[in-house]
């Protein structure tokens, strides 16, 4: 219990950010639809409840277990859960809406990639942490229903269909644009995402920088994405 005590006040120090703080991030999500991934973060992260009750505090997010290097992979969520475990989820969005023999093996790849990531990743924070993997429960999140597979039986697999997600996004659209969550200085352009040249300067200078791969995002959110899943 000591070795996952020190886990968890090692995740508060490296990602410090409140959940008011994260999750105002991933209401700026909502309207970026170039990301799929992170869309389906998004959905995850402001509808845990719904799909993992127990999960109670965010620890990580996009990071490592030594949260440093790469080469060990990232893991998308680690919460901690109410009896005092840690949940590993890795989600993954799995085009099943086209079609074509390079769609067919990518789908394939996803299906099996997602269930070996959390399982590499619960043993490389129990080899990092000296947590024992009976301590580290493995969960994915995806975009198909893979509950049928092999692997289901020992990680448990939860899913949301593309059209659930897409529908999700309009309607939190509509919510959000009309909360202080989304500046009142940002106009919309006709695909739905923000006209960035109405920003205020100041403010967009501020929470932008020069490797950002999702300004947009960080500008709508208040918050550096790179804070929050980790910089180069």
């Amino acid at each position: 219990m000591d070795k996952l005590n020190h886990f968890i006040a090692f995740c508060k120090k490296l990602q410090p950010q409140n959940r008011e703080d994260i999750e105002r991030f991933f209401e700026g999500v909502v309207f970026f639809p170039y990301d799929n991934e992170l869309l389906l973060q998004a959905f995850l992260f402001l509808n845990t409840s719904s799909y993992f009750p127990f999960c109670t505090d965010l620890l990580l997010f996009e990071k490592s277990p030594n949260g440093e290097n790469t080469d060990q992979g990232k893991c998308d969520f680690v919460y901690l859960t109410r009896d005092h475990r840690i949940a590993l989820i890795e989600t993954k969005f799995i085009d099943t809406e086209n079609t074509g023999p390079t769609e067919r093996r990518r789908r394939t790849e996803h299906r099996k990639k997602v269930f070996e990531q959390v399982t590499n990743l619960r043993q490389g924070f129990s080899d990092t942490w000296s947590i024992p993997t009976k301590l580290i429960d493995c969960y994915v999140f995806t975009t198909e229903d893979l509950r049928h597979r092999d692997e289901a039986t020992t990680i448990e697999a939860k899913y949301i269909p593309i059209r659930g997600l897409k529908k999700w996004q309009e309607e939190m659209k509509s919510v959000l644009q009309s909360e202080v969550s989304i500046p009142s200085k940002v106009v919309f352009d006709e695909n739905g995402g923000l006209g960035l040249g109405e920003i205020d300067k100041v403010w967009m200078n501020y929470y932008i920088c020069d490797i950002c791969s999702h300004p947009e995002i960080c500008t709508a959110s208040k918050m550096c994405y790179f804070d929050l899943a980790g910089g180069y």
